[in-house]
């Protein structure tokens, strides 16, 4: 597997433990990697706007001064790739949760070992073939979604407990919950519009 692997981390000793500690974990397991290493997060980010971030693998450290870890996620997310997987790093295991928020492929508590990276790749191969291939994909079409959504509410949303008799039952929609559900008619219906 060919990894393109991005750091971003602003401590330089933790930055250069982990590209060593990832170098050693790709050619234990056979595997090709271009790291590309950033101490800011703006310039990542820049980088990534103009098209010079190239990566299927980003490991991003959650504290830095400029811009946190689960804020920059979002915006690279938009930039590169759909099956980029994502991995947040912290010294501290109560970021763990913002890990979820960010939808993150995994979580990484400094210092990392050798053995836990290995694990990361090995499954990050594992998704990475898979959506390759074609098999699944690891984030749902956002934009196709939200279209769906807007036109359940443009259809929807307008109607407010309104009633219409179809035949002997009556449609009901709830504008706040999305609810669309049919009531069977035992008795003579009331129809409001």
């Amino acid at each position: 597997m060919k990894f393109e692997i991005a750091l971003i981390d602003d401590a330089p000793q933790d930055l250069n433990a982990l590209r060593t500690a990832l170098r050693e974990a790709c050619t234990a397991r056979g595997d090709q990697a271009e790291i590309a290493c950033y101490l800011n997060p703006g310039t990542a980010l820049a980088d990534a706007e103009r098209g010079r971030l190239h990566a299927n693998l980003v490991f991003v450290d959650v504290m830095m001064p400029e811009q946190s870890g689960t804020e920059l996620i979002p915006a690279l997310r938009d930039l590169l790739p759909q099956s980029c997987l994502f991995v947040l790093m912290s010294s501290n295991h109560g970021y763990i949760r913002a890990g979820y928020g960010v939808e993150a492929f995994d979580f990484l508590c400094k210092p990392i070992l050798g053995p836990e990276l290995r694990e990361v790749l090995e499954r990050a191969a594992r998704k990475l073939e898979l959506e390759s291939a074609g098999a699944f994909s690891f984030r749902s079409d956002r934009a196709a979604e939200d279209a769906a959504a807007n036109r359940v509410k443009a259809t929807f949303g307008r109607l407010l407990f309104r009633f219409r008799q179809c035949g002997r039952f009556v449609a009901v929609s709830h504008r706040f919950r999305g609810i669309f559900r049919l009531f069977r008619v035992s008795h003579r219906c009331y129809n409001p519009l």
